[in-house]
């Protein structure tokens, strides 16, 4: 297809064969040489057909890559010098008050740890007072006071009385009851007495099921002549793990015993070999087993305590000990906090604006009666 063409003199617009120019309205005179213009045709477009893999082809699947969690580290800050000062001056008070600073000290003791250690740039503190220590013991005081009290008036009943037996065996009784009961209450006051970031930890167990299996904990250990033992240990720390909370979050542990049962029996059978060196290798396979299933939050702790470290540390702190006639405690203490410390990692997203405030309070005579009957919770926390 073609038309003839011309060019304007005058505004020399390029339009088709006219006597007057379309544009400027000049006359075009002569006619510029004619120009053929060809319309180009376009091919037809294809559309591609969608091909159809065959029935029995392999699916390829794209591979997904593993995205790493964040890790937070602990760290312990305490100096052995500046605990040193506490130390002597708490000695000096307990003594010239007869040792009814005791409570204090305590308190004064666990608020300067506490305060060294840190975690996401941030250090715990530990709210607890001197005076409610004080009357927490003294009320412990009162009831092994009361029972102490029944135990000497069995002595007034003959020796091969019935009565001598059944009184004995009440009391027997009533102080293997006391020690989870201790646990327990010691537990919870100083969760509930311990914060991080303003938001406060707690214990919500009961202690009515916490002493229906400690105490067949005990009467199995007795019965398997302590081959029991890693299945009670694990329980026990699962049962203080799992009614912990920070503000209205709560930890979780995922550990069986049975896992540390061949552990167990390693140590055992090397006890006399190793003259009883296996127990550090054992103890630091538990803690690490222990904190590697304990979970927060969609987060879990890990921890990569090895067995020569953990016996390094403990015969340490005893050559500290023994060479310095108890004055290196405080050095002790310092030691064995950042060594748990640096071996403790926290990975996952902490997402804290989900966590919010739930105090309960706790009532000191738990941590009374643990002071007196010196009993630990079992999980590594004293």
């Amino acid at each position: 297809m073609s038309f003839q063409s011309m060019i304007c003199p005058k505004c020399g617009l390029t339009q088709a064969l006219k006597s007057e120019c379309e544009s400027c309205g000049s006359p075009t005179g002569k006619i510029g040489p004619a120009r053929t213009i060809h319309s180009v045709s376009t091919p037809p477009i294809e559309i591609a057909k969608k091909v159809e893999p065959p029935e029995n082809a392999p699916v390829t699947v794209d591979p997904i890559v593993p995205v790493d969690k964040p890790t937070f580290q602990f760290f312990f800050y305490g100096k052995g010098s500046f605990f040193f000062q506490i130390h002597l001056i708490n000695l000096f008070l307990i003594f010239i008050t007869v040792g009814i600073y005791y409570a204090w000290a305590k308190v004064k003791v666990r608020r300067y740890l506490f305060s060294q250690i840190e975690f996401m740039g941030d250090r715990f503190h530990f709210h607890g007072t001197g005076k409610e220590v004080f009357i927490g013991s003294i009320k412990a005081s009162l009831i092994l006071g009361f029972l102490y009290g029944l135990y000497s008036g069995i002595k007034f009943f003959p020796a091969n009385s019935i009565w001598h037996g059944v009184g004995q065996g009440i009391y027997f009784l009533t102080i293997v009851l006391l020690i989870p009961v201790a646990k327990i209450g010691r537990y919870r006051y100083r969760l509930s007495r311990t914060s991080w970031r303003e938001i406060r930890f707690s214990f919500r167990g009961h202690v009515k099921h916490f002493v229906e299996f400690y105490v067949a904990g005990i009467f199995l250990n007795l019965v398997t002549l302590g081959l029991y033992y890693p299945v009670f240990a694990a329980k026990q720390y699962a049962f203080f793990v799992s009614q912990s909370f920070f503000g209205n979050e709560k930890f979780s542990f995922d550990g069986k015993g049975q896992d540390l049962m061949w552990p167990f029996c390693k140590a055992l059978f090397l006890t006399l070999p190793t003259l009883g060196l296996s127990w550090f290798w054992f103890f630091a396979v538990q803690k690490r087993y222990f904190l590697n299933h304990t979970t927060y939050a969609k987060g879990e702790f890990c921890s990569e305590i090895k067995g020569s470290k953990y016996c390094l540390l403990y015969v340490g702190n005893a050559l500290l000990l023994i060479l310095s006639i108890g004055l290196a405690y405080p050095w002790v203490i310092v030691r064995t906090n950042r060594f748990f410390s640096d071996n403790l990692t926290y990975k996952g997203v902490l997402k804290l604006e989900t966590v919010h405030q739930e105090k309960l309070d706790a009532s000191t005579m738990g941590e009374g009666l643990g002071n007196i009957l010196d009993v630990d919770m079992g999980i590594g926390v004293s």
